[in-house]
């Protein structure tokens, strides 16, 4: 559930970055809100909830502590490769620091999207180990949008 007001100076203080990165639909907040924000970007939607904290240079493990119901709710949308489902962390002096989730964690991105530690981008492969030896995978390089079912259908892609 989320409680007490909403994060205006929060929004107010990255809209900036926002608006750098592409274009901003704001969201309505409601109970059981999502994001505050949608931001269009080529190639890639990125889903934005931004959280105000005290404590905005602990550990990524301690920010997901903080942000467990930020978590919870964002895990609610459905993954795709063209997807970005994102935390923003503000301090109260109007600095920020990104998130991505990951799963039922946090990595922690550049403020342009790109991950920050190269050696999380080995855990972020779509190769996961299956439990059928062998089992055909649907690969991960499709495009955005889906492209020609007819054609992938016809070719097993």
């Amino acid at each position: 559930m989320n409680r007490g007001p909403l994060p205006q100076k929060g929004i107010d203080i990255a809209m900036p970055v926002a608006l750098a990165r592409g274009f901003v639909i704001f969201c309505r907040h409601y109970y059981g809100y999502v994001c505050d924000f949608i931001i269009a970007e080529p190639g890639r939607t990125t889903i934005v909830r931004i959280f105000r904290t005290k404590r905005l240079y602990d550990t990524v493990p301690g920010m997901a502590g903080q942000f467990r119901t930020g978590i919870a709710g964002l895990s609610r949308v459905l993954p795709d490769i063209c997807r970005s489902l994102e935390i923003w962390a503000c301090d109260y002096y109007g600095n920020l620091r990104f998130f991505r989730l990951r799963g039922t964690g946090l990595v922690e991105i550049r403020q342009n999207g790109t991950l920050l530690d190269p050696a999380a981008a080995v855990s972020d492969s779509d190769e996961e180990s299956s439990p059928v030896p062998n089992a055909k995978r649907i690969p991960s390089h499709r495009p955005c949008g889906g492209g020609n079912t007819r054609y992938r259908r016809e070719r097993g892609i």
